[in-house]
């Protein structure tokens, strides 16, 4: 594919081929699977607004860039679950809550959390208390291998500039997993994306 844009809108370029450059990595990721497996893996369910109760977590921010979340957030989410269990602290869910999507320079702000009860007291240097406020949600489940999460994300992304939903300001999307790599099979993965909705 080839194309160009005026000179004055010289400013959209990287952005433009930061979409377009993700959604042909989507599509050839589908295709991958469909060649070698005779199926994709990988489904959508449109689940609507729903009410959350709100989450009290503890997490670890990072940006990097967005071809290496795969490897970076498991990693954050390894180092959260061994503090957990070498203080003894409940876990009370897993959620990444995504600050910014940088698509001109392809990275990503985002926080692993794991779920706690009431605030920890006392934290290493890298680890914070956080909360999530109650608020309504609009959610696309993602079934599948996170490989193809990226196809929830446009979902959402596409239903809010459409007015699908009414969005809220001032609560970051976030990611409720409901299970883990290691837990399940890959397909098995079930996993919410959540925008705040009014």
């Amino acid at each position: 594919m080839d194309s160009s844009l005026p000179f004055f809108m010289f400013w959209m370029k990287k952005m433009m081929e930061g979409f377009v450059g993700r959604d042909y990595e989507r599509g050839l990721n589908l295709l991958k699977d469909y060649i070698e497996k005779g199926e994709v893996e990988s489904k959508l369910e449109f689940n609507g607004v729903q009410s959350f109760p709100g989450a009290n977590y503890v997490g670890i921010k990072r940006t990097c860039p967005i071809a290496e979340i795969g490897v970076v957030m498991p990693a954050d989410f390894d180092a959260l679950s061994k503090h957990f269990e070498s203080a003894g602290i409940e876990v009370a869910g897993a959620f990444g809550i995504y600050h910014d999507w940088n698509m001109r320079k392809m990275e990503c702000t985002y926080t692993a959390c794991l779920g706690v009860k009431t605030a920890v007291d006392t934290l290493p240097a890298n680890l914070f208390n956080g909360s999530i406020l109650a608020t309504n949600i609009h959610v696309v489940r993602h079934v599948g291998a996170y490989t193809h999460i990226g196809g929830a994300w446009s979902a959402q992304m596409n239903m809010q500039r459409g007015k699908e939903f009414a969005s809220k300001k001032g609560i970051h999307p976030f990611e409720w997993y409901h299970n883990m790599p290691g837990e399940v099979p890959e397909k098995d993965l079930i996993t919410d994306i959540c925008f705040a909705a009014k």
